[in-house]
């Protein structure tokens, strides 16, 4: 090769090896294109198997929600007196606020739970809030006499929670007062007879009951001894239709932990629109975590050898930035009890206070006062607490605080009551 073709020979062989290494470049790019296509195939594809699953969830769901309202359906409308059963207690049937049709349907049914009430007031969230199925209403006026006017309305709910949700809510938002009723222990009435008008509702099962009758004169005697007739066949027919299954006996959890967690107040203690928020609640063996004490109490009370926590947080229907809790801590004895709520009162700067139907307590406030108040006090080996927690646009009443601090009390009393007498000192 001649010595002028060198350098050409040269240009050609590094231009080959950029070629070269080009090509590994563009083969190197083309594989991590296909390895980051791959690895995002897999996320979508487990995303999209996610999405399904949550899809999945909510279309059960729902499909379970069509087959209550098919089975209540069918089913309401069997509780209730035919024409024939009506007329064997002197009564007709006639139109009602529920369906207002005339002559009256057979197998009308409701599925707004309060006609007249706003789909967002008060009553009727909390309703659809207990779960709310299907209702049906029917009413009645005797053939002879003073007519007057009786009715019976059934609110289905999904669960017999519900329906115990639902009685507290209308028993608070309406004023009902307790009823012994020979139908159900929760039972409440409303109305007097001596103003010629009354309503008792009452819960069986997942079912809530009002039965109630009106009369403007004065003498109620016959259209009462038919209201008790038509109470008791309503009754009847929803005790045979809702079979109460007594729970399995269970021995009471007798240790620490168990004890601690028997200091939760029922659900059905607590007034209407109030509920227990689960997921926040329960009990642990260890200081509670991230509250708005300072952390120091954390360390004194597991010093004190607390042997465990029980939480329970109250909300309120309608207000997100507001709620109640409760707490009781138990130690092994009284006297680290009494030390630990000496603690709170040291550390905490709280205000000796006697509360009625506590006895001797320790009020904590925050700024403001209403929307940061913690009551502590003692009974036997359990520090107890109750608190609220609000914003300042909208403060929670001490009053009922302090409401809640006594069914708290009533809880511990209980479990006091449990315990095995202490040993003797020394």
């Amino acid at each position: 090769m001649a010595a002028d073709d060198a350098p050409y020979r040269r240009r050609f062989l590094a231009l080959e090896a950029l070629l070269v290494v080009g090509g590994l470049a563009l083969l190197g790019l083309a594989a991590l294109q296909v390895q980051s296509l791959r690895e995002r195939t897999a996320v979508t594809a487990l995303a999209f198997v996610a999405a399904d699953a949550a899809v999945d969830h909510g279309v059960q769901r729902q499909l379970d929600y069509l087959a209550d309202v098919r089975r209540e359906e069918e089913r309401l409308p069997t509780l209730f007196p035919t024409d024939e059963d009506a007329q064997g207690l002197g009564l007709e049937i006639i139109p009602n606020a529920f369906d207002l049709v005339s002559p009256p349907s057979a197998d009308a049914v409701f599925r707004v739970p309060l006609p007249g009430q706003a789909p967002f007031s008060s009553r009727s969230v909390e309703f659809f809030e207990s779960g709310f199925v299907l209702g049906r209403a029917q009413s009645f006026q005797r053939l002879t006499g003073q007519k007057g006017r009786l009715g019976l309305v059934v609110w289905a709910f999904r669960t017999p929670d519900g329906a115990q949700r639902a009685f507290r809510a209308y028993r608070d938002m309406m004023g009902l007062h307790a009823a012994r009723s020979d139908y159900a222990p929760l039972a409440g009435l409303k109305g007097d007879a001596a103003d010629g008008i009354q309503e008792l509702f009452w819960v069986r099962g997942r079912l809530l009951i009002q039965s109630s009758w009106a009369i403007p004169q004065k003498d109620t005697a016959g259209v009462q001894a038919a209201h008790v007739a038509l109470t008791a066949l309503i009754d009847r027919e929803a005790r045979e239709q809702e079979v109460a299954t007594a729970p399995t006996p269970t021995p009471p959890d007798l240790t620490p932990l168990g004890r601690v967690e028997a200091l939760r107040v029922p659900d059905l203690l607590l007034p209407g629109g109030y509920r227990t928020a689960e997921r926040a609640s329960g009990a642990t063996a260890d200081p509670l975590r991230g509250w708005q004490a300072a952390p120091s109490l954390d360390v004194a009370f597991s010093r004190l050898g607390l042997l465990g926590t029980h939480r329970q947080v109250i909300r309120i229907q309608g207000l997100i930035l507001a709620r109640y809790e409760l707490a009781g801590q138990h130690y092994p004895d009284a006297r680290r009890a009494a030390r630990a709520l000496g603690v709170v009162a040291d550390e905490r700067g709280g205000r000796p206070i006697r509360v009625a139907g506590l006895g001797d307590a320790i009020e904590v406030r925050g700024p403001g006062g209403r929307n940061y108040s913690d009551l502590w006090w003692r009974r036997g080996p359990f520090l107890l607490r109750a608190s609220l927690y609000s914003s300042r646009l909208a403060p929670l009443d001490p009053a009922e605080q302090r409401r809640f601090a006594r069914l708290l009390d009533r809880q511990a009393r209980i479990v006091v009551a449990t315990l095995p007498p202490a040993a003797p000192a020394g």
